[in-house]
């Protein structure tokens, strides 16, 4: 049976290699001992004799092996299309400070390890990602034709329109009062598609939820009356039958209903 390492050759051991040991006792070439690197006296450290006879080192010693220059990091985002601006390197997940080539008018922030793995600028990202499922490569695909009314439902005039009806009526549903963040939708009293000069007329909107207005949803007034060819007849029955919060006053808003039969006449 081999003979049992004493500490003090233990500790000798460690000297040889720059550490200084703080354990006071040693069990085997298992055990795990407290030391101290002479390069890194502020931090303590743990490794048993036999990793050390093994050529296992101080983790920190190691990682400032590993760890690359101002110079390599400099290459290394050149190489990715981009310049660094940070004057200091202090590891691969440490934020630094650099310029897109494409994006030059911009300091960014990225660390080493993101920007290797092509994840640096977030607008070269969404340029790729843009470029990668635009048209028949996304998953919404519908063969590249919009309708003349799908493509108005996107213009910022549109978003207008439904911001200003919201707020003509206090963001809160004409039908049953519900006033619920994120629940309201707004519709048009006459039609979408066939009254181009009255879609962005805030008089021609009013404010629904979704449970009174989403087609999908039973009950409401488009899964009642249908999408196409609504008009001002059809949401005063609907309001008659279902309105519990202005019941009566949609259909003796005379002055709406004035507006309304002057624009059909139009």
């Amino acid at each position: 049976m081999p003979k049992k390492h004493s500490i003090e050759f233990i500790r000798e051991q460690f000297r040889s290699h720059g550490y200084t040991l703080i354990s006071n006792e040693y069990r085997g070439m298992r055990y795990s001992l407290e030391y101290k690197c002479d390069k890194h006296p502020e931090a303590i450290s743990r490794m048993s004799y036999g990793n050390l006879n093994a050529g296992h080192r101080c983790k920190y010693c190691k990682a400032e092996e590993r760890r690359h220059s101002i110079e390599d990091v400099r290459r290394i985002l050149a190489e990715n299309g981009c310049k660094l601006v940070s004057e200091e390197y202090f590891g691969n997940a440490k934020p630094l400070d650099y310029r897109c080539l494409n994006h030059p008018e911009e300091v960014q922030t990225s660390t080493l390890n993101n920007i290797q793995q092509r994840r640096g600028c977030p607008k070269c990202a969404r340029e790729l990602l843009s470029q990668k499922y635009r048209g028949e490569n996304h998953h919404c695909w519908k063969g590249g034709f919009h309708t003349e009314s799908q493509r108005a439902r996107r213009t910022i005039e549109y978003a207008n329109w439904r911001k200003k009806v919201f707020e003509k009526d206090n963001f809160t549903c004409q039908c049953c009062g519900d006033n619920t963040g994120g629940n309201l939708e707004a519709h048009h009293i006459l039609n979408f598609s066939n009254n181009h000069h009255q879609r962005f007329e805030v008089d021609n909107g009013i404010t629904m939820c979704r449970n009174c207005h989403n087609p999908k949803i039973s009950g409401s007034f488009h899964n009642t009356f249908g999408t196409k060819s609504n008009d001002f007849t059809q949401l005063e029955e609907y309001f008659k039958g279902k309105g519990t919060y202005f019941k009566g006053a949609f259909s003796i808003n005379k002055t709406l209903k004035g507006v309304l039969d002057k624009w059909q006449e139009e």
